[in-house]
This record gives C-alpha cells, sequence and structure tokens, in this order.
C-alpha cells in the first residue's frame, strides 16, 4: 500500500504538476513552472539541447526517448502529466507526444486535435502545447475534446479536469503573485519545492522512497529572450544539480 492510503498508487509517471502563464504579463508571454515526478530508478538525462535535435532543450526520458517537458530555440514548447489511475498494458511512451510537437510544423491546435484521434492508444495523460506568446492548446484522454486556452494563468495535475486538486490551485495563485514579484524564477522555485507532509494532490513537491519529484523546471520567455531552469532532486529531496539556459 502507498504511504498516502489505498486512493494513492505508487508506480511510474510523468510530471505532476505544469502550471502555464500564456500572455498573462506583457513582460512575459509565457512562464511555466512543473515539478516532474517518476518512479526514482527510471533514467533520464539532465536538460539540455537534444544531440539528435540541437533545436530541442529539455531533460529526457533515457528509455523511450520522449521527454515531459521541451521547448525549442523559436518557442515551440510541449509538456504532458499522467492520468492518475488509467494505465494501459503496452502503450506507446507518452512522452513521444512531447518530441513530436516540437519536430512538426502543425500548430498548437492542429498537432491536439491530431492526437485527440488516437488518444485511446495511449495511457492517461493530460497534453498541452504551445507557442510562446501565441497559441496554447490542451488535450486529455479524460474527454473527447482539444482546447484552446484563453490569455491568463492554467495548471494541471495527474487528477481528471472535474477534480479540483488544491495543489493545482495553489500552482496557479502561487504563479501569479511571482509575476507580480522582483524575483520571478526564484519564487517559482521556491513553490515547486514546497512540501508540508500533505498528501501528493495537495503538495507541489512529492517525497516518497520508491517515486517523487526528480526536477523543477521554470521557462520564461521575454519579448528578447527564453530562460530555461531546471533543478534536480535526489529521493530525499536534496538539491542534485542545476541546468539554466538562456536562448536568444
Amino acid at each position: 500500500m502507498s504511504i498516502y492510503g489505498a486512493g494513492w498508487r505508487a508506480g511510474p509517471t510523468f510530471m505532476c504538476l505544469v502550471v502555464v502563464a500564456h500572455r498573462a504579463s506583457d513582460a512575459y508571454p509565457l512562464v511555466i513552472a512543473a515539478n516532474r515526478d517518476e518512479d526514482h530508478s527510471r533514467p533520464a538525462l539532465p536538460a539540455d539541447f537534444w544531440l539528435d535535435d540541437a533545436n530541442i532543450l529539455g531533460g529526457r526520458d533515457a528509455l523511450a526517448g520522449g521527454t515531459w517537458l521541451a521547448i525549442t530555440r523559436a518557442g515551440r514548447f510541449a509538456a504532458i502529466t499522467n492520468l492518475r489511475f488509467a494505465a494501459r498494458a503496452n502503450a506507446p511512451s507518452r512522452g513521444m507526444l512531447v518530441a513530436s510537437f516540437l519536430r512538426s510544423s502543425l500548430s498548437p491546435m492542429e498537432y491536439v486535435n491530431e492526437v485527440a484521434s488516437r488518444m485511446d492508444d495511449y495511457a492517461g495523460f493530460h497534453l498541452i502545447c504551445g507557442v510562446a506568446g501565441e497559441g496554447v492548446a490542451y488535450v486529455t484522454n479524460a474527454e473527447r475534446v482539444a482546447h484552446e486556452w484563453t490569455p491568463g494563468i492554467h495548471a494541471v495535475s495527474n487528477g481528471t479536469p472535474d477534480e479540483l486538486w488544491p495543489k493545482v490551485a495553489a500552482g496557479e495563485a502561487a504563479m501569479r503573485a511571482a509575476l507580480a514579484s522582483d524575483d520571478l524564477e526564484g519564487e517559482l522555485l521556491r513553490f515547486l519545492r514546497t512540501n508540508h507532509g500533505r498528501t501528493p494532490d495537495r503538495e507541489a513537491f512529492v517525497l516518497n522512497e520508491r517515486w517523487g519529484t526528480r526536477s523543477s523546471t521554470v521557462i520564461v520567455a521575454t519579448p528578447e529572450e527564453i530562460r530555461f531552469t531546471e533543478q534536480r532532486w535526489t529521493r530525499n529531496g536534496a538539491a542534485d544539480g542545476v541546468s539554466r539556459f538562456v536562448i536568444r
């Protein structure tokens, strides 16, 4: 049984919290704050420009070759989380949905509509695709319809769209406060490390012996540049290396 009780199933996941400020600020047309929660034994590569595609910046799943979050030099980005209790045996890697969007020329809405046509092939997911300062689209196989996000602050975790997880509301509030602060990246990284010993639906940062928060990522796009920070963590929640990049 999970240490959080019968309602929580430990196991491999993709990122468990993604907060996106989409054209919520003139100074920052795109801000992303995200935690990747994953089995500690699953190998991954730290954030960097990909060896087989130097246009893409992000971490990488070393088993399937996909990713949980990445962005291109032109500001094309995507992120994915899993959907709780929606496993599917022998399904394709959901992380490849992210990589495929980054390499495609489809608009965000065109791509998520295409994914919606074959979503039953995959285990449960929430997929966010966008272009910094332009459009952002979203699809989940908990529903049958893709959506275009309006400008503002949006967040997803691992529950279904009709579940209001406290960590999602907290993430939206943290993003709102960070946008008004003088230390945008610092405020978001501090929020992403928040843990008060409660259940994972309430905690931005998840501590668990088998799986938990492996990395925290903050992406900030201004009209002039894209700043990318990835902080990695040990299974005990200690800092385990940081990578910072600036794309101009």
